[in-house]
């Protein structure tokens, strides 16, 4: 969704509730590139954005809870 969200779009009108979206945050702000790079993207601004498109499904890790990646 941050890089490319009209082909998340596109795949969610394909595959309908076949698609599921993965969060990673820190400090209530996404996290993407592997936790290595934080977005100004808030949870909540981007929990909306899935809402609109019609994504039904989320799993989401708060990375300063679970920060096991390198």
């Amino acid at each position: 969704l941050i890089y490319n969200p009209k082909l998340v779009e596109q795949m969610v009108n394909k595959y309908k509730n076949k698609i599921m979206v993965s969060i990673d945050a820190l400090n209530g702000k996404v996290a993407i590139a592997g936790w290595k790079e934080v977005t100004a993207v808030s949870v909540d601004e981007i929990i909306e954005q899935i809402k609109k498109i019609g994504i039904k499904e989320i799993v989401y890790t708060d990375i300063k809870k679970d920060g096991t990646l390198p």
